[in-house]
């Protein structure tokens, strides 16, 4: 028969934690209270300004992550395009232009589209589809710059709310003085309360301001393959083979 310390000496250190992971448990619970008394301290108001931040965290990952995949060698891309038209493959030209090419392959086929049309009506078109490529890339952008505006004012609202609760003790307590523990409690959550408005308004802003570079680039970039695909339509003769047609007509190479 096995003596009893023996068997706690073999299986009570395999079922109590080690010291390091007693004190990481405990570390982790006192991050989850300290979270716990941000949130119950900064008062209702503090939810609303946490919820904001995440709606702008989402809005600039949902901007970003669209920017990302739209992303094209410009230069490579009218190559490649010019390559097709001087050989007469308008259709392999145009495929290229929505083989995930973005904003830039959605101007570059308007233009070849418009083609026989003249120069003049080639640009209105470019033109009229840079304009509303734009108002697409800045969908929600005046939404994630409205949280950035409104989260300050929240945590100041909230400020106002807590410093009225203020009153509102020393008027319970009868024009007494109030207990320090209950005063610092009320002031410690204004400062909360202000302190995550900035941060999230601080946040939203960078976001807002990363996002309107990337479209600013994009803008660029569309503007760029315009002016580079109008200057090579209007040297060259229309070809006959636009999207629709049957035949086709060979387009004479630039000297």
């Amino acid at each position: 028969m096995i003596p009893l310390p023996a068997i706690v000496k073999v299986f009570v250190p395999a079922v109590l934690p080690s010291p390091a992971e007693g004190a990481a448990s405990l570390r982790l619970l006192g991050s989850s209270q300290a979270l716990q008394e941000f949130l119950s301290e900064g008062g209702p108001l503090m939810f609303v300004i946490i919820a904001f931040g995440f709606l702008a965290l989402l809005l600039f990952l949902e901007r970003l992550l669209l920017f990302h995949r739209t992303k094209v060698d410009t230069n490579e891309l009218l190559r490649g395009l010019m390559n097709h038209l001087r050989n007469g493959n308008v259709r392999e030209a145009v495929a290229n232009c929505d083989n995930k090419t973005g904003p830039v392959g959605e101007v570059i086929r308007t233009a070849i589209e418009r083609w026989d049309e003249g120069e003049a009506k080639i640009r209105y078109a470019v033109d009229e589809s840079i304009r509303l490529i734009i108002g697409r890339l800045e969908r929600n952008m005046k939404l994630l710059a409205c949280i950035a505006n409104i989260a300050p004012v929240l945590g100041l609202l909230g400020t106002l709310f807590k410093m009225m609760g203020i009153f509102e003790k020393i008027k319970a307590a009868g024009g007494q003085f109030i207990s320090i523990p209950d005063l610092s409690g009320y002031i410690r959550g204004t400062l909360y309360c202000t302190a995550a408005g900035l941060v999230v308004a601080a946040l939203a802003y960078l976001c807002y301001f990363i996002l309107l570079e990337k479209i600013n680039w994009i803008i660029q970039e569309m503007h760029k393959a315009a002016s580079e695909i109008v200057f090579f339509l209007s040297s060259n003769r229309a070809s006959r083979s636009l999207p629709g047609a049957e035949d086709t007509v060979d387009i004479p190479t630039e000297n």
